[in-house]
């Protein structure tokens, strides 16, 4: 099984929209909460885009991101910025081989269980299911955000025999 490293202060994040397009100030409020725990957050060129009634983008713009920050060595960590409708759409197109090379978490939930198991399938690599980046504290709750970074999200470091050693949430 392939885990991403623990990410450290000084990493860089990217932010990807693969299924509907964000709200931009839940987005920046996301930004500033990441930035906050000393991760260099970048935002994928289509997040905002807008196609249709529902996506973010057209699913070549959406595939691109996500396969782009897969290929990215510097980037150590993918997070969706919403859910919605349409991951099922780029599933199939995802870059196994360089999510298999450079392992990083996929860290998002609802819609993007799809690209989970997608990269679970086709390379054995474990996803996260975590909040959205698209931070909306009466949704979330204030109090998870304290959660979060009191178990220190993301502090997998090594699964082995279908076990893991560290802190988890659920």
């Amino acid at each position: 099984m392939l885990t991403g490293l623990r990410l450290r202060p000084g990493d860089r994040v990217r932010f990807v929209s693969p299924s509907s397009t964000p709200d931009r100030a839940k987005v920046a409020l996301g930004t500033r909460i990441l930035e906050s725990w000393g991760l260099q957050v970048e935002i994928g060129p289509h997040a905002f885009d807008r196609h249709g009634h529902f996506l973010a983008g057209r699913d070549e713009d959406r595939l691109a991101d996500i396969n782009n920050a897969l290929r990215d060595p510097g980037v150590r960590a993918i997070f969706s910025t919403t859910g919605g409708k349409g991951a099922y759409r780029i599933a199939h197109g995802l870059d196994f081989q360089a999510a298999a090379h450079d392992p990083k978490p996929l860290i998002g939930y609802s819609d993007m269980t799809i690209l989970h198991l997608a990269l679970w399938q086709q390379c054995q690599l474990a996803g996260f299911h975590g909040p959205y980046v698209s931070w909306d504290c009466d949704y979330y709750g204030a109090g998870l955000l304290a959660v979060i970074r009191k178990r220190r999200f993301l502090n997998v470091r090594r699964i082995t025999a279908r076990r893991s050693i560290g802190n988890r949430l659920g």
